[in-house]
């Protein structure tokens, strides 16, 4: 199986709605340990537990869990 992909893939991905929607979040450090405090105090999480990032964007939220 022989499968192609353009090599500018990245300018549909990465289009206006995009950068309107969630670039502004991905480098707001505020807004993700805000939102890391809700997921904990949501799902009661303890430090020992495993976290699976299943959605592997940036991974903020994951890193923020992994520092805590």
């Amino acid at each position: 199986m022989i499968i192609q992909v353009n090599k500018n893939w990245w300018k549909d991905l990465f289009d206006e709605t995009y950068l309107l929607t969630d670039a502004r979040s991905v480098c707001d450090e505020e807004l993700t340990v805000r939102e890391v405090n809700f997921l904990e105090k949501i799902l009661k999480l303890e430090k020992a537990w495993p976290i699976l990032d299943l959605f592997c964007v940036h991974g903020r939220h994951a890193l923020e869990l992994s520092r805590r």
